[in-house]
């Protein structure tokens, strides 16, 4: 559970999630290395 109040995950709530799912806009994005804090996710495509 990530209490995500902030809208970190990516999915443009801001409600916390239970299981981990797809950020839609990042779909089919291959992605080099990812990255989360308490205020903040972030992520980095080989784009």
């Amino acid at each position: 559970l990530c209490p995500c109040r902030h809208g970190q995950l990516g999915h443009g709530l801001l409600e916390s999630e239970l299981q981990p799912r797809l950020v839609e806009a990042l779909a089919g994005v291959p992605m080099q290395a990812v990255a989360a804090g308490g205020w903040h996710s972030a992520s980095v495509s080989g784009k």
